[in-house]
Order: structure tokens, then C-alpha cells, then sequence
């Protein structure tokens, strides 16, 4: 919605799209633009999962896309230029590579593997499991190469995206989110972590002030809450009084993994120090941002990292590991990024990253600050829009059609 109602201000749109059943279509949420959209199969709505990862119905989409191209250049239609939004994930072909009309694929993301260190604890679908040809198909699928290579800017999510397609010669890449901030939200709760930084007991905060930590995300084991619980017992067991660190850990989210995170919590004295929320409407997680001084986020297989930079935008400092989208969009001016090679060594600095951060509320404080101004500069709509409308202006101008 936001990339359309921001580029549609500047030019003329064709929007092509399709949605499930009971979903609004994009005629409905952007009355002002053309929208040509087709209806999926009323089966896909029903397995969402499936059909989030596999997309069945692209297949559908492609040539009904294709087909309508086609017929509108030969009825005379004229378009400067092309930008295929979706699908996110990079193994889908474009109606576009041979219509002569410019293009831009992306932003795209996905086809990440976890480490192999990880991979003897991950039970996961058949389906999930398909993203292993990804590598495969980038190199010998005609389509696939095709796509990227006739395309004028392909955007990615972060630098994986282009070591995927290194083997190509593309003839632009960009790093650009898929996601963006209409504005800064408002924060309230880091007033509280700003005043005791003033203090001149700052860096004894950790022992009179409880630290609220938050996860938000799906719980399965790719997104490593239970190497976070992990870290938290050994933090637990800590000998020396003034390394404990005082904290409450809120969990929102639900997943395959919940009941596991759920029985580890009470078997090892974790279950008074977390809060396990379940599914919640989105005005509770913006509640659980304010309120919290730091996020976490230990996944290890995390395209885009969305929550983090939704944590980000509240001003709240993010701890993740240092693989795909977080490990792109968070410096060490916002958080710490954790090695990840291994279960071990991933629990080992999630537990060191914690115990350095509550020995410095003052860091907290100015992380949170630098984690805002960078949504700030990087990430609102009206930023992204107007890099966009001159990237369009410029393959216009190279590419006149």
C-alpha cells in the first residue's frame, strides 16, 4: 500500500495484483489508482502457512500478468517503466523479462539457510525445506537469471541478497528495506532509563532497576527464542552478586516452539521472570516497544528482520545475531550483534551482549537514541518514496521506451 500511494503522487500507476478471499483487494485500499487484480483459488486461503511460504498461486498470477502486459502494448498502451514489488522471496520469475518495458525487481529477500551448526536442531516442513534448491535455480534456472539480468535495479533487503546473485552481471543493486514508517511512533517509557543516566550511580542501575526485555516474533526455533531462555538460566546462575543481572523478559508471539520455551522457562526458574502473551492485537506490541529498554531477537534464519526495526523506531536498543536482515540494519551505534556460528557460541555472546548493556544504562540510552534518528533517516516512507521517484526518473531518462 505504501509503496504504490507514495510512487502514485509522482507518476501515473498500473498496479497488477491478486488476493485471497476474504482479504480487501487493492481496488478497495487504493481507490485513486488503476488496479487490475484477480482472485486466488479460495483453497490457498485456507492453508495460509503453505501458501505464505510456497505462493501457489503465483503460477496463476505470472501468466495472467504476462497475457495482460501483452495485450496492453498491443492496444497501444505505453509504460515508462515496471517495478515488481512482490513476492518478496528471490525464486519467483517476472512477467517482465521479455516485455521491453525497464524494470525494477525488488526490494527481495529470503532464500537464507540457517548455519550448518544449527541444522541437527531444526525440525521444520517439507515445504521450508524446498528453499534449499534456491541456490540451484539462481544458477542454471533461465528464467531466474533472466529475470535479474534484463532488470534495471534489482533492490535487496540486505547484502546476501546480492552474494545470492554475485554471479550474474546485474546492472544495478540497491539495499532498500521492504518496510517503512509513515513517522516516528511515540515513546514513552525511555524517559524513566534518561533520568537515572544522569545520576552519578549510573552504571550500579542494573542493581535497583529491572531491566524489561522483549522478544516479538513468531516462536520457532529459527528465531532462537530458546537460546535467549538459554542465555537468560546461565545469567541465573551467575556467582558473583554484582554480574546477576535483575530483568523480566516479555514474549510475544506464538509458534511450534512455544509449549518447549514454555516448559524450559518453569524447569529452570525462569517462569517468574517471563511473560509469555501469545498472539496480541498490535496495540499491545506497540505497548510492549514503549515499555521496553532493550529487544532481542536471536533468529538465525531472519530475511528482513521487521521487528527490529519496529523496535528501532520506538527507540529501544536491539540484540540479534549478526546473520541476514538484522545483521545488515543494525550497527553498533543501535545494539550489539551477536556471532552466531553455533548453538554454543550463540548463547555464550546473547549472555555476555545482556551483561555488558546492564552494566551501562547510559549506552542503553544513547543506543535507543541512535536507533530512532537511523528510522529517522532511512526508513520513512517519504525518504524512500523520493530516492525511488529519482531512481525511476533515471532509468526513464537511460531507457527511453
Amino acid at each position: 500500500y505504501y509503496w504504490v500511494e507514495g510512487i502514485s503522487r509522482h507518476f501515473d500507476c498500473t498496479v497488477l495484483s491478486c488476493y485471497l478471499p476474504g482479504h480487501d483487494p487493492v481496488s478497495k485500499q487504493l481507490p485513486e489508482v488503476r488496479v487490475i487484480e484477480w482472485q486466488e483459488p479460495p483453497l490457498f486461503a485456507k492453508y495460509k502457512r503453505l501458501t505464505a511460504m510456497l505462493k501457489p498461486g503465483y503460477i496463476t498470477f505470472f501468466y495472467r500478468c504476462k497475457a495482460w502486459i501483452k495485450q496492453a502494448l498491443e492496444s497501444g498502451e505505453h509504460f515508462a517503466l515496471a517495478h515488481q514489488l512482490s513476492p518478496l522471496a528471490m525464486r519467483y520469475p517476472s512477467p517482465l523479462m521479455n516485455s521491453n518495458i525497464p524494470y525494477i525487481m525488488g526490494p527481495l529477500g529470503g532464500s537464507f539457510n540457517v548455519p550448518d551448526a544449527f541444522k541437527g536442531e531444526i525440525a521444520e516442513p517439507w515445504y521450508v525445506k524446498m528453499r534449499n534448491f534456491d541456490q540451484y535455480r539462481f544458477l542454471y534456472d533461465p528464467w531466474l537469471k533472466a529475470t535479474y539480468t534484463k532488470a534495471q535495479c534489482v533492490l535487496g533487503v540486505a547484502p546476501y541478497v546480492q552474494s545470492h546473485l554475485n554471479h550474474l552481471p546485474l546492472k544495478s543493486f540497491h539495499l532498500m528495506s521492504e518496510i517503512g514508517f509513515t513517522d516516528l511512533p511515540e515513546v514513552i517509557a525511555q524517559e524513566s532509563l534518561s533520568q537515572e543516566t544522569q545520576s552519578s550511580e549510573t552504571h550500579q542501575v542494573h542493581a535497583t532497576k529491572k531491566l524489561n526485555l522483549l522478544y516479538v516474533g513468531r516462536v520457532i526455533r529459527t528465531k532462537g527464542l530458546i537460546y535467549l531462555l538459554k542465555a537468560l538460566k546461565e545469567l541465573l546462575g551467575q556467582e558473583v552478586k554484582e554480574n546477576r543481572l535483575d530483568f523480566h523478559l516479555h514474549i510475544a508471539g506464538v509458534g511450534l516452539d512455544l509449549d518447549l520455551c514454555k516448559s524450559y522457562a518453569e524447569e529452570n526458574e525462569l517462569a517468574q521472570k517471563t511473560t509469555f502473551y501469545g498472539q496480541i492485537p498490535l496495540e499491545q506490541v506497540w505497548m510492549l516497544y514503549r515499555n521496553a529498554d532493550l529487544f532481542i531477537l536471536p533468529s538465525i534464519r531472519e530475511p528482513s528482520g521487521n521487528a527490529v526495526l519496529e523496535a528501532m523506531s520506538f527507540g529501544v536498543p536491539v540484540i540479534c545475531s549478526d546473520l541476514g536482515g538484522p545483521g545488515y540494519s543494525v550497527s553498533d551505534e543501535v545494539g550489539i550483534k551477536v556471532p552466531s556460528p553455533s548453538p554454543m557460541e550463540l548463547v555464550k555472546g546473547l549472555k555476555e551482549a545482556l551483561l555488558n548493556l546492564s552494566r551501562d544504562p547510559e549506552i542503553i540510552y544513547k543506543m535507543g537514541q541512535a536507533a530512532r534518528k537511523s528510522i529517522q533517516e532511512k526508513y520513512l516512507w517519504q525518504h524512500k518514496t523520493l530516492w525511488l521517484k529519482n531512481e525511476y526518473m533515471k532509468i526513464i531518462t537511460d531507457n527511453p521506451v
